[in-house]
């Protein structure tokens, strides 16, 4: 906005305390090697200092006055950009801790996204804090860094001027909206010729008579439409309508995360009801600011047509404006802040903002001023999701959010921009954050679907208001692909596996948005009547080689069985260390599941469903996966091309291989270089053969553990072999014995380190562990293998079998026999790459995988062969 520095001039009014000067930046030479002089744009005295990203990453200060209390309460310093690149860039500001680890500092996020000269103000309570600083009257060192953040990448085009650093006293107590009266009317575009009567009054600067016809215009047009709009209301209340929710609301009573709160008259929007011990979370305060509660009141209004419901919403949504005054230069990201996150922004301006004026706008509650307010409030909240712009779900959230903005409010001059941009951005992710599979590159189906259906409520609200042109031509076709991830990954039961940070989800809402779009597509009218219209798919397992998930099932009808598999990247975000991990479906209920999510706290479960130990894959010498230390690991770089991972499928059988190469230990350290490779053969329609190989980089013992976690409540333990207990569906897990193997179930370990917990719903769930140590090459071979309602385990052992190459030698392959109760036996082997020809129960093979089905009199029944061409008898 042109007038942003006059506005934090106001703002910041002087006080009568003295100001405390940093740095006047005369001495370019006191801030490092990579500060230059500035003689030519100096804000005030007699230089100031010149940063070029080119030639440096970092400048700064350690000789500085170091209690910065007794001048005055806010951080004060000019910026001139000569080209806005838009690149970040961070303030730190040191006061270190010595009674703790790490570095403790103070933190300002701020983006070369202006021309000019800039006054930057801040107050100190509003710097983010990074472990445990000492405090302002203890301050070390004030550094300016380009990257600070790993993941992004700095702009070495970008040039900063940096003159006259202080500490000085301001006014807290501010108020919003920060746009005068003139500013908004100014946004406006008054010429239009139904705005004639504001203009008249808003040229005489009466600003009431502008709000008066401004809000009669509003009420009276009948266009741009919201999904559900005001006139549509029943003209008669709905009987037995339950208001108990929106009285809670309309009493300032609270309950966030079953944690309740009784706000006072006016709500104190930074408060958090969650801030000691392991819960400890900015979740609550982040739900309170998102105005989910609004939808509450609003459905009591529309349902009841009591004007004291839409009132409350008004008389809400003018308070939050008032005693939220917009950041002037942060995101409200980091640090984060609880009115003015991005996320928290879009959630309002996307969903709960809309919903509850459109559907209230007619109610008395809603005054001229309150209106006025209202919109200013608005305004300033899309052009801040303009200039901070985040990524993956942030980012298409805060883009439907802005243009839902330039939809509904046409009448601002920004409202093309707005919807331009938004679009602009939506398009770019459906290319560069959407896999060409169909999964949004955080690889979490909770988020991804959210994804989806912002994008789909877009082309909504735009064929809804004539807006369709505003739209690429492609835009439908490129959502195409995320809806055939939620058919094809789909259960018999109607929902998909969650991996990363999410649950199951129900994919059947956006499927039916997918027949509704995309007409021809049989097969999504299939999943969204629930088989009772349309054609079924016509694959049934399926790879989706860039997200690195794998599909393998024997059908669609509900006793069917299905393993969805995870060998691809680490995510964008929203990460989980479960790299090779997989869950289980079969006979009409989840066989195997993973501990999946908990809410975003301080607390054990919370770390515990973040951790390698709380998935079906390996942990090494105790060690987690560690993807999170290697930025590589997260996306695929752009332009994506497909994984490297084996897949193999037809009518008979599957096969799929990945690996895990990151190592075991902790981001910052890897303690245990060791190499994962997991492969499944799914012999259909009855089991799974799983085989791990670990390869460590060193000749040392290792320790290695596999976990499997039931859905079952219980289980029962034969030697190795692990079962699901009781009549109803389950799955029995049996490894191919050998040496030094051995099995613990641990269910429901409350101290850390936390195992044996699932969510959906959070219970206490029985997890088989299985170990050993071995050193150098080492296999693990399990099978794993559904059982109906009622029926008796199927298979008798697993034995493993010596695996010779053409010399004789123990060759770099596994095998195995499989015995079942009658008297039937599967030979099963798999070899690596480079093995060759081995040898193993009789057979020869040159193949990656075999096997050899032989019935109870030894005749061969059937035979597998994957990327070989020799499989025989001696």
């Amino acid at each position: 906005m042109r007038t942003t520095v006059i506005l934090a001039l106001c703002l910041f009014a002087s006080a009568c305390f003295a100001d405390l000067m940093i740095s006047d930046c005369d001495d370019a030479a006191q801030w490092g090697k990579s500060a230059l002089p500035e003689a030519q744009q100096v804000k005030q005295g007699k230089g100031a200092v010149r940063w070029e990203f080119a030639q440096g990453s970092d400048i700064g200060l350690s000789n500085l006055p170091h209690d910065w209390t007794k001048a005055g309460n806010a951080l004060s310093f000019w910026l001139y950009c000569p080209k806005a690149t838009g690149s970040p860039f961070y303030v730190i500001i040191g006061s270190e801790n010595r009674a703790v680890e790490g570095s403790d500092y103070y933190m300002l996020v701020l983006k070369a996204n202006f021309t000019g000269w800039r006054r930057i103000m801040v107050p100190l309570k509003d710097l983010g804090v990074a472990r445990s600083p000492l405090g302002f009257q203890q301050i070390d060192s004030l550094h300016l860094n380009s990257a600070w953040d790993p993941a992004v990448t700095p702009n070495l085009e970008t040039v900063l001027i940096i003159d006259d650093i202080e500490v000085i006293a301001v006014d807290e107590n501010a108020k919003g909206p920060r746009l005068t009266d003139a500013e908004f009317y100014e946004a406006l575009d008054l010429d239009r010729p139904a705005l004639a009567e504001v203009k008249a009054a808003a040229g005489k600067q009466d600003y009431a008579a502008a709000a008066k016809a401004l809000a009669a215009y509003l009420r009276q047009r009948e266009k741009p439409l919201w999904f559900t709009n005001w006139r549509d209301r029943p003209k008669d209340p709905t009987p037995r309508f339950s208001t108990t929710a929106a009285d809670q609301a309309l009493a300032h009573q609270f309950s966030m995360i079953n944690t309740p709160w009784q706000a006072g008259p006016r709500i104190d929007w930074s408060f958090n009801a969650m801030t000691q011990g392991e819960s400890a979370t900015i979740e609550w305060n982040a739900q309170l600011n998102r105005h989910f509660h609004f939808k509450q009141l609003a459905d009591a209004y529309w349902n009841t047509g009591q004007d004291k419901y839409a009132k409350e919403i008004a008389d809400q949504m003018v308070a939050w404006a008032e005693d939220c005054p917009v950041l002037l230069f942060q995101s409200g990201n980091g640090p984060y802040h609880y009115a003015w996150e991005t996320l928290n922004t879009a959630c309002r301006i996307s969903s709960t903002w809309p919903d509850a004026l459109f559907r209230c706008l007619d109610s008395p509650g809603f005054t001229d001023q309150a209106l006025v307010t209202i919109l200013k409030s608005w305004y300033e909240q899309t052009e801040h999701l303009m200039k901070w712009p985040s990524k993956a779900n942030w980012l298409t959230a805060e883009s439907t959010g802005v243009f839902y903005a330039g939809v509904l409010f046409p009448e601002f001059k920004l409202a093309p921009k707005w919807r331009q941009t938004a679009i602009e951005r939506l398009y770019e992710q459906l290319d560069k954050e959407v896999y060409p599979d169909g999964l949004e590159n955080e690889l979490a189906l909770g988020y991804n679907n959210w994804v989806v259906s912002e994008f789909a409520q877009v082309l909504k609200l735009a064929q809804r208001n004539n807006l369709l042109d505003d739209l690429p031509k492609d835009y439908l076709t490129r959502m195409e692909k995320m809806y055939d991830y939620q058919l094809y990954a789909m259960r018999p039961d109607w929902q998909v596996f969650g991996f990363n940070d999410s649950w199951s989800g129900n994919p059947l809402e956006l499927l039916q948005d997918a027949a509704t779009f995309f007409p021809k597509r049989q097969d999504f009218l299939w999943a969204a009547t629930k088989g009772e219209k349309g054609v079924k798919p016509a694959d049934d397992s399926v790879a989706f080689p860039y997200s690195g998930h794998y599909v393998m099932r024997t059908g669609w009808r509900p006793q069917d069985l299905l393993l969805h598999f995870d060998a691809g990247p680490w995510g964008s975000g929203h990460q989980h260390e479960d790299k090779l991990g997989f869950q289980a479906f079969g006979y009409g209920k989840t066989l195997l599941t993973e501990g999946g999510v908990y809410m975003y706290d301080a607390s054990r479960w919370r770390r515990y469903v973040l951790m390698t130990r709380s998935h079906n894959t390996v942990r090494v010498d105790g060690q987690e996966q560690r993807s999170g230390g290697e930025r590589s690991s997260y996306v695929l770089p752009y332009p994506f091309q497909p994984l490297s991972n084996l897949w193999l499928s037809n009518s008979q059988w599957d096969l799929v291989e990945g690996s895990y190469d990151h190592g075991y230990g902790t981001p910052q350290k890897k303690l245990a270089d060791v190499q994962h490779r997991r492969s499944i053969l799914f012999v259909k329609p009855d089991y799974w053969i799983i085989t791990d190989t670990l390869l460590p980089a060193d000749d040392q013992p290792h320790q290695y553990e596999d976990m499997f976690h039931f859905a079952a409540a219980e289980t029962a333990t034969s030697d190795l072999s692990v079962s699901s207990a009781g009549k109803d569906p389950g799955v029995q897990i049996i490894p191919a014995s050998f040496a030094g193997l051995t099995v613990e179930v641990v269910k429901g370990v409350q101290e850390e380190p936390v195992q044996g917990w699932v969510n959906g719903p959070w219970r206490p769930a029985p997890t088989a562990l299985y170990h050993w140590t071995a050193q150098g090459r080492t296999t693990a071979t399990y099978v794993v293998c559904p059982t109906a309602a009622g029926a008796q385990n199927p298979v008798v052992s697993v034995q493993t079998l010596p695996v010779t190459d053409a010399q004789g030698q123990p060759a770099k392959a596994t095998a195995c026999t499989i015995t079942f109760a009658d008297g039937t036996r599967h030979l099963y082997c798999t070899a690596d790459n480079d093995a060759g020809t081995v040898s193993f129960g009789g057979y020869q093979t040159d193949g990656r995988c075999a096997l050899v089905a032989l019935d109870a009199r030894g005749e061969v029944t059937r035979t597998i062969l994957a990327e070989g061409k020799l499989l025989a008898g001696k």
